[in-house]
């Protein structure tokens, strides 16, 4: 699919600057003075040629004889009030950006993906357009026309985000009637604006008579010249109507003095131009105006006449407020005040009128092709049912849909709506995606009721039905009816044909979640794993992604590490192909694959791992996203006993959870972390407030869901020696995730049992216990779940040991304990030793840790066990509490 084949392409083409117009190479100069920050903001009233000041800049700049370096890319949209919706401005700016050859061919091809997903993911295609550009070697200038007319907050934080992280090689320049609101005094301040305003553009002497001499091919008079700059105050379309005004009078032998009063514009152009001009020409301006963008083969359609080749020709000759749009001379507008004005005048045109000319536009532009065009002009005619089969054909061409097509629906009458099943199913779609539920389910029931007509054997109403079933099960996992889901969702899979993608993928991706959701794990990994194959299928690139993403997940929960591993590898590597791979939902991936290699005490490449995953989903505003991937580097943090980091971004991630709606996983997992690190810091009061505000007891139902929190729980319960509570808790999620084949809750719980039964003395059954967990956890790699235990677990492996019974796994966990933590022993020592003052330095110094063992020559395991006595002997809990207090102590500087 092409990146275009859903815009305007006349939107996007660069105003062609007239021979006759007055150059101003001052300005021009200032504006490529410009291209040193990032934004350059053109303000200004209408009519003071802030498009032909553009369009001429542009020539400047891609003219072979005036610049020796490579040309810059210089991009253009002319925005209109339809562009309010974030979705439809965010693919303007990235499809003029592909059409000017900003943009690789992978990510114009991902981008494409992403649009055609029910919610395209703005702040994810921005991101990913900004590291695309960051990579590329060319100048690029993205203009924006008109840009007052954009007043939607979203669509606005679009382009602030586009200005705050621009590369170096970007700038973006808004052309508007009015200060945006946005960030101009800071980027002011910062020396990142380069403004011109009204004052600027104003002409001077010489260049009203340069001007007026163009126009009335006749030098001015000192007092002709001296009224029209008191007057007019240098603005550029006063002066053009004034000189047209005083032509048209000479023509007709009139005398009439002009005077430049306030409204004048109006009544020049309506009395002195517009009325002067043949009754052809003004009948040709006022019917014309209909159109955003046209041709002459568009206006001898719409206006049944032969004549368009003619008026254009004329009109250019005149000077009427006519802008070439490219350099072919094929398309045109007309300037965007002389439009409002000539369109105050078309609305003395009959409707009747006004409607069949729309007609006949939506016929022509659906003759070449162009949907949009055509359905806006079916719309504005009110050939309702017509409009309707555009759309209809419309989405189903564009499978999926295309984020910016959606507002059409709000403009068809619902009665429309409601007797046409395609849309009512397109209305439940977008319904359903943006939480509406209710709504969504009515829509539904119109769709059925549309269909009762119709005989079940035959091909439209099967397909259809399925498609209902697709709709139904999303919402009823969204309502937490995961077995309706599952019902559904099955369903349409049996029903559903081979060649319909698009349905399955989604289909499959409910069922997975809702099985998954449901702790049957190894179902729900079938089912992702059909998931992932349909969005291949289907081409949807970002979709793969996530399902990839899920399946890996479902991997990681199975406690299959490696496959975990591999997979999250292949699809970061299928990313890098499809041009996506620096989108936060990539780093996703990265956090998955970065925590697995935690698991396995491979914490190098971890920690590497962990770094890019956290810069790429810096920003994102998918909680999912943001969720799941900071549990993810949460656990390696805990890993790395960084608790301060750790707490850090869990109050982040607990902020972002707070203002969206959050998958209730990542609600009991974060809650589960947070009780995990209050316990590991000894802060017992906190975290019985926090049980207690959570509502946790050992008589609460354990699920798939909250097991993690509960297991969380047992260890509070255990540091609170409530053995009896905390045995028939572990007992009872021992038993959920033996069912639902989590392996890896499995092997924590049989860790809190064997630490349990130690400290109830029972050591043959401790051991018991230990054996099991070495069993599961041997095969599939596990370390880091057994040393994050501490010197308690450590010593309860080194009596495993001595016994034959017991797996040599422990001999093989044991050795990857600090040496500190091998015996029962407690280290007591007041004074740090040498090796222990160097490892404070360099963490003085702000060294990684990794860094620090290289530099000292030892394990990584080594420095966490001297930085673990180093928070012992100065009773602190983390790195930045220790070098406060070394300093306050003196033993640093």
């Amino acid at each position: 699919m092409d990146i275009h084949q859903n815009l305007l392409l006349t939107k996007l083409f660069i105003p062609h600057c007239q021979n006759n117009h007055i150059s101003r190479s001052q300005l021009t100069d200032r504006l490529t003075k410009g291209l040193q920050g990032k934004l350059i903001l053109i303000s200004a009233p209408a009519g003071f040629g802030k498009s032909t000041l553009l369009s001429e800049w542009k020539k400047n700049l891609l003219d072979k004889d005036s610049i020796k370096t490579e040309k810059p890319c210089f991009a253009w949209v002319s925005l209109d009030i339809a562009d309010n919706d974030p979705v439809r401005f965010t693919a303007y700016i990235t499809g003029t950006l592909n059409y000017y050859n900003c943009l690789s061919t992978a990510f114009a091809e991902s981008i494409v993906n992403m649009f055609s997903s029910p919610n395209p993911p703005i702040q994810e295609i921005i991101r990913g357009l900004l590291n695309e550009l960051a990579e590329s070697e060319k100048q690029i200038i993205l203009c924006l026309d008109d840009f007052h007319v954009i007043e939607n907050s979203a669509a606005i934080n679009c382009i602030e985000m586009l200005i705050d992280w621009s590369p170096m090689n970007m700038t973006i320049v808004l052309a508007t009637r009015d200060d945006p609101m946005l960030p101009i005094p800071r980027l002011r301040a910062r020396g990142e604006l380069t403004e011109l305003r009204a004052a600027d553009l104003r002409f001077g002497t010489s260049e009203i008579s340069r001007f007026l001499q163009t126009i009335t091919g006749q030098e001015p008079s000192n007092l002709e010249l001296n009224k029209f700059e008191r007057e007019s105050e240098g603005w550029i379309t006063g002066i053009q109507l004034a000189a047209s005004a005083i032509e048209e009078q000479r023509t007709h032998s009139q005398s009439k003095t002009i005077d430049f009063d306030s409204g004048f514009a109006f009544d020049f152009l309506l009395t002195e131009v517009l009325e002067h001009q043949p009754e052809e020409v003004r009948e040709f301006l006022i019917l014309t105006s209909i159109f955003d963008r046209f041709n002459s083969e568009l206006s001898d359609i719409v206006l049944q006449k032969k004549n368009g080749h003619q008026m254009l020709s004329y009109l250019k000759h005149s000077n009427l407020f006519l802008v070439q749009l490219n350099q072919e001379g094929k398309w045109f507008r007309y300037d965007h005040l002389f439009t409002d004005l000539l369109r105050l005048q078309l609305d003395r045109i009959p409707d009747n009128q006004k409607k069949e000319m729309h007609k006949r536009a939506c016929q022509w532009f659906e003759k070449y092709g162009s949907l949009e065009e055509a359905i806006r002009h079916a719309l504005k005619a009110e050939l309702w049912d017509h409009a309707a089969d555009l759309i209809e054909n419309y989405f189903k061409i564009n499978t999926g849909s295309s984020g910016f097509a959606w507002n059409w629906l709000e403009l068809l009458p619902e009665e429309i709506i409601q007797v046409r099943p395609d849309l009512c199913l397109l209305q439940a779609w977008r319904y359903m995606t943006s939480g509406r539920m209710e709504s969504a389910e009515n829509s539904l029931q119109a769709t059925e009721r549309n269909l009762e007509t119709l005989p079940t054997e035959n091909p439209y109403y099967i397909g259809t039905t399925n498609q209902i079933a697709v709709i139904r099960a999303f919402l009823a996992s969204f309502t937490g009816n995961f077995q309706k889901t599952i019902q559904l969702a099955t369903d349409a899979l049996e029903k559903l044909s081979a060649d319909d993608t698009h349905w399955r993928a989604m289909a499959a991706l409910a069922l997975g979640d809702a099985l998954g959701m449901s702790g049957k794990m190894k179902e729900a990994t079938e089912a992702r794993i059909d998931a992932l194959e349909e969005c291949e299928s289907s081409g949807n690139i970002y979709m793969t992604v996530l399902s990839a993403i899920k399946l890996a997940t479902t991997f990681r929960m199975l406690g299959n590490l490696k496959e975990t591993s591999r997979l999250c590898r292949k699809y970061i590597s299928y990313s890098e192909k499809k041009g996506i791979s620096n989108m936060s939902v990539v780093g996703w991936l990265y956090a998955v694959w970065a925590e697995a290699q935690a698991e396995q005490d491979n914490t190098s490449e971890s920690e590497q791992l962990a770094a890019t995953a956290k810069k790429l989903i810096k920003g994102s505003s998918d909680i999912s996203i943001i969720g799941w991937s900071n549990l993810c580097l949460a656990r390696i943090l805990f890993i790395n006993e960084q608790y301060t980091e750790m707490e850090q971004l869990l109050k982040e991630t607990e902020s972002a959870a707070q203002s969206r709606r959050t998958p209730p996983f990542i609600t009991f997992s974060l809650s589960a972390w947070k009780i995990r690190l209050l316990l590991q810091q000894k802060r017992m009061e906190e975290a019985e407030r926090w049980c207690k505000k959570r509502k946790l007891n050992s008589e609460t139902q354990i699920t798939p869901f909250n097991i993690y929190e509960y297991i969380s729980f047992s260890r509070f319960l255990l540091m609170q020696k409530k053995y009896s509570e905390c045995t028939v808790l572990l007992e009872a999620m021992y038993n959920i995730s033996i069912k639902c084949s989590l392996i890896s809750r499995t092997i924590e719980i049989l860790i809190i049992q064997s630490l349990l039964l130690d400290e109830k003395e029972q050591e043959d059954e401790s051991l018991s216990k230990l054996e099991k967990a070495l069993s599961q956890a041997e095969p599939l790699g596990f370390t880091s779940l057994f040393i994050s235990e501490g010197p308690t677990l450590a010593a309860i492996l080194f009596r495993a040991t001595k016994r034959k019974t017991v797996s040599d796994y422990a001999g093989v966990l044991l050795a990857a304990f600090p040496a500190e933590e091998k015996t029962t022993e407690p280290i007591r020592i007041e004074m740090l030793s040498e090796r222990e003052q160097a490892v404070l330095k360099l963490l003085v110094e702000g060294m990684p840790r990794q860094e620090i063992a290289d530099t000292l020559f030892i394990s990584h395991h080594t420095i966490k066990s001297h930085l673990r006595n180093i928070y012992e002997k100065l009773g602190v809990n983390s790195a930045t509490q220790a070098i406060a207090k070394a300093r306050n102590l003196g033993i640093i500087q």
